[in-house]
């Protein structure tokens, strides 16, 4: 297996494949905890991962290369996330290995969860983010406020979208105070 250059933080410390972080991302704004012990790994510590297994120092590891930690398709995930990873497996995620309980790999074909809407964009030229002072974020529109969760803005932010061009210098993120006018999310 070749290592993927293209990797989403999913988590402090914590990156994956795209697809897999996309999938992952819906899961925590769906309940999913954010307990996750490690996700994607560079070859050489797939290669250190193998050498304590075969000393007895560590659990089982697949030789470097062979691994879909390597391509950022795997998270080995603490009890409370693995027992709902289990529950829904409407994301795509399988547990392959039986000996290993906290050991998930993705599979784009099997994720069939619903995917979270993108931005009410038609009103566009008249739209406004913003967040108060308890952090609700909503999408002030001509018609009223649609209150957004922190949790479906960072998702939508994971998910590639963004404000239209010479918008991202107004912004530090998804979660700024006052993010700008939007002239359309695009993705």
């Amino acid at each position: 297996m070749t290592t993927t250059r293209t990797l989403v933080t999913i988590a402090p410390g914590h990156q994956l494949a795209p697809d897999a972080a996309a999938s992952a991302l819906r899961m925590f704004a769906a309940g999913c905890p954010v307990a996750i012990t490690e996700a994607w790994r560079s070859t050489a510590t797939q290669a250190e991962r193998r050498d304590q297994y075969l000393t007895g120092a560590g659990a089982f590891a697949l030789p470097p290369g062979k691994s879909r930690h390597e391509v950022g398709e795997a998270v080995d995930w603490k009890a409370s996330a693995a027992a709902w990873v289990r529950a829904h497996p409407e994301h795509g995620w399988r547990f392959t290995n039986r000996r290993e309980w906290w050991h998930a790999e993705y599979f784009a074909a099997l994720d069939v969860a619903p995917r979270p809407a993108p931005p009410n964009t038609q009103e566009e030229d008249d739209m406004f983010l913003i967040r108060d002072a308890h952090g609700t974020v909503g999408l002030s529109t001509p018609t009223g406020l649609r209150q957004i969760t922190p949790a479906q803005l960072e998702t939508w932010w994971n998910l590639g979208y963004r404000y239209p061009a010479g918008m991202d210098a107004l912004a530090d993120g998804p979660m700024a105070e006052v993010v700008a006018s939007l002239g359309g999310w695009v993705k």
